[in-house]
């Protein structure tokens, strides 16, 4: 990492980027929101799959798109769709006007998934640092993770004092108008490459060679396939640790009322999910810090795969015991552990998908990457949801559990590849 530290200030820029995208102060209380607005979880999964429908179906062109006209104007475009998505999400009062909104944010995920991560590899290969991938990647995610530990803090504070969920949604416009400010600034060389006319036959044949390179490199097939099935579940899945949160609260409410008289369940949720989500998000910007450890002490990129995807499997058997059986605490644990290894596990994934991109193509790749992932969320969202309305949460990792051990040996990353 010597040369690392002797770069323009380009890297810091990268990890700014990462760092404010990710205080969204209402991820963390996302689907206590739509359960307050009293939405089912079956309803919360479909608007769920509406939203990964939608980046499912732009993610492929948006990422066309961006490797011919120029990636910063993608990103630009991106996070006006979200600032205008979190002014619905805070007026809409029913199912239906929560639609406009999961649908900006599906437009603003299909514009802006891969294309940064191809911005990053496109300065790497400029500055000939391509060996550096794993480290570099993973530093920029560890500062997504630590905004999203102060993102955590910062959203529990809003919702202790203001007693609305709501609120944190009006509070994530500020580092979102941040961050589009600084896709403006970044230099026109992370653009790469461009076609100087976009034509329906440019877009087409683009489109034809990329999918073409993806299926029949049987290596990145089988990496992007593996890839997106474990983002598109955790993506769905990890959302649950917030009711389960919730439940858990009960037991500080006694603490509360001796410090806070008066306090309410909201607020004893609140700090709970404060302290939790804090402790996940710092434990993962770790994990992601120090994917290449993990991976070399692993035995390589291959083998760190696979043995990463089997604890996946084991993991979600844990959570669904624990939940089926009432430990919540346990299953508190579990689902921190499965944000841990699953933040270990995307640093390596885009270091092996790299090897097998060509350069002017990446930002599109990555989003078939990014497209086959919201395809499984799209699918768990409403099948998650149904699932934890009629057998409780611990439904949700029936769902998991199933398609892991279904898919394990197809989706198993090969030595010899």
């Amino acid at each position: 990492m010597g040369r690392i530290n002797r770069w323009t200030l380009m890297i810091p820029r990268f990890c700014a980027y990462g760092f404010l995208k990710n205080l969204r102060f209402f991820d963390v209380f996302l689907i206590l929101f739509l359960r307050q607005k009293g939405l089912s979880f079956l309803e919360i999964g479909t608007l769920i799959g509406i939203r990964e429908m939608t980046a499912m179906i732009l993610e492929v062109p948006t990422g066309i798109v961006a490797d011919l006209i120029g990636r910063r104007k993608a990103m630009i475009t991106a996070f006006l769709s979200y600032i205008i998505s979190f002014l619905f999400y805070y007026a809409a009062r029913n199912f239906m006007w929560f639609l406009p909104a999961v649908i900006l944010f599906g437009v603003g995920d299909a514009l802006r998934s891969g294309t940064h991560k191809a911005m990053i590899l496109e300065y790497l290969d400029l500055r000939g640092l391509s060996d550096k991938k794993v480290e570099v990647y993973g530093r920029t995610r560890s500062w997504s993770q630590i905004g999203s530990a102060l993102s955590t803090v910062i959203a529990a504070v809003l919702v202790f004092y203001k007693g609305d969920y709501g609120i944190v949604f009006l509070a994530s416009l500020i580092p979102y108008i941040l961050d589009l400010g600084l896709m403006i600034s970044y230099p026109k060389e992370l653009d790469g490459k461009r076609s100087r006319h976009l034509s329906l036959r440019a877009v087409f044949d683009f489109t034809l060679h990329s999918f073409r390179n993806c299926w029949n490199v049987r290596p990145l097939r089988t990496a992007l396939l593996n890839s997106s099935l474990d983002k598109g579940v955790y993506k769905v899945a990890k959302d649950y640790l917030q009711p389960v949160l919730k439940a858990s609260s009960m037991a500080l409410l006694p603490f509360m009322v001796r410090l806070f008289p008066g306090a309410t369940e909201q607020q004893a949720t609140a700090v709970a999910i404060g302290v939790v989500y804090s402790i996940l998000y710092l434990a993962n910007s770790q994990a992601s810090r120090r994917a290449y450890v993990v991976q070399r002490w692993l035995g390589g990129s291959k083998r760190a795969l696979n043995w990463t995807y089997f604890s996946l499997l084991l993991i979600s058997s844990m959570a669904f015991l624990a939940l089926r059986f009432d430990l919540r605490y346990l299953a508190v644990l579990a689902f921190l552990m499965l944000a841990f290894v699953e933040n270990a596990r995307r640093p390596m994934l885009v270091s092996y998908l790299g090897a097998f991109m060509e350069r002017k193509q990446r930002a599109t790749v990555l989003s078939v990457e990014s497209q086959l992932s919201a395809l499984t969320a799209m699918v768990m969202g409403p099948v998650m949801g149904f699932f934890a309305d009629h057998f409780g949460i611990s439904g949700v990792f029936i769902v998991s559990i199933l398609l892991f051990t279904a898919l394990g040996i197809p989706l198993r990353i090969k030595e010899e590849d």
